[in-house]
Parts: C-alpha cells; structure tokens; sequence
C-alpha cells in the first residue's frame, strides 16, 4: 500500500472518534502520509496530535515494529477504563491497515 492510501486508512479508521474533518484531517493525513514514505530517513521523529490541541492528550507515533506505520497513543496521567478500551480498539483497526 502506498503511503497516501495508507495514510487515508489511517485517517478514517480514527475518524469515528475524532474530529478529523477539513483542515485537522488533512494535516493528519499529510503527517502520516509523510511518516510512511519517510520513515527510514527521519529517524522515527514522528508525532502528531489527533485529539484535542488543548489537551494534546492522543496522538499517533511510529509503530514499534513496523516501519512506516503508526500507533494510537494515550497521554493522559490517569486514563480510564473506556480510554484504554478506545486506545486498544484502535491500535487494532491501525494494525490490520496493510
């Protein structure tokens, strides 16, 4: 899978749970876009924020093992039982994007 496609995957396999619509999801898809085709030559330096800006508190980061793809991650101090059920669902939906 190309990286646009990936990226457009990735946008609307979050897109039920966040606000990624007009210039947010556009932003979002370009970073990811961007991790995917670059990943090898940035360094993993990626990160990107797909919940609230206010509270930064959900973003996605390089996968771990796989390069080029991204992982849901929860920054809250103390995330609940439903953050941690939505967090977990959601790295399941970006896992299974070929």
């Amino acid at each position: 899978m190309n990286a646009q496609r990936y990226a457009d995957a990735v946008v609307q396999a979050l897109a039920d749970d966040f606000a990624l619509t007009g210039d947010t999801g556009t932003v979002v898809r370009d970073a990811v876009a961007n991790h995917a085709e670059n990943a090898n030559t940035a360094g993993g330096a990626f990160e990107v924020i797909v919940g609230s800006v206010v509270t930064a508190t959900w973003r996605l980061h390089p996968h771990r093992t796989r390069c080029g793809r991204v992982r849901l991650a929860c920054h809250k101090l103390e995330p609940s039982t439903a953050d941690t059920t939505r967090l977990e669902r959601l790295n399941r939906a970006l896992d299974a994007i070929s």
